[in-house]
């Protein structure tokens, strides 16, 4: 029971004002770590969004067995792969979500501190292409504008489309 009511909340649709003040709160959050995998969490979620609205309406069950568990589209960069080939954006943004999943994985996995001052991550960070930034900008900020932008426009282009979004589905 408390499993499944904590599997619906984590399913339950944020609106563009929640997203904007999670954005804004880890804008503040203290914790590389914290941002580098919750910004690019809110990245994938909008992505399947995305996704969502260029295909058919789906049940409940068959969304889940495309994006849960071991579902074809269950990781992020298989997401990234299929927004591609159905043109949900080009191969700048392409680009910048790959090193963004790049830049989470290291986080996520790295068994020593990673901040993003170390140096990998702020190169990494220096390649994200699709937003303009000042040459001072520093590795987190344009990680969290880049991952805020393409979030922005994947829950954009979901709305536009009126299909549900992943956390709408019953």
């Amino acid at each position: 029971m408390a499993r499944t009511a904590l599997k619906a909340l984590s399913r339950k649709q944020a609106t563009y004002i929640e997203i904007a003040r999670t954005f804004k709160v880890l804008k503040r959050q203290r914790s590389d770590r914290a941002v580098a995998i919750l910004a690019s969490a809110l990245v994938e979620d909008a992505l399947e969004g995305a996704i969502l609205a260029s295909l058919s309406p789906l049940s409940k069950e068959d969304r889940a067995s495309l994006f849960e568990g071991d579902g074809p589209l269950s990781t992020f960069s298989a997401k990234i792969r299929v927004g591609f080939a159905l043109s949900i954006f080009g191969a700048i943004t392409r680009a910048d979500l790959n090193c963004m999943r790049d830049v989470r994985n290291a986080f996520a996995h790295a068994r020593v501190s990673l901040k993003f001052t170390t140096h990998e991550v702020t190169v990494a960070c220096k390649s994200f292409m699709r937003a303009r930034f000042a040459k001072k900008a520093s590795a987190r900020f344009r990680y969290l504008e880049t991952a805020e932008q393409i979030t922005h426009d994947f829950l954009g282009a979901a709305l536009e489309s009126k299909q549900p979004t992943p956390a709408s589905l019953p």
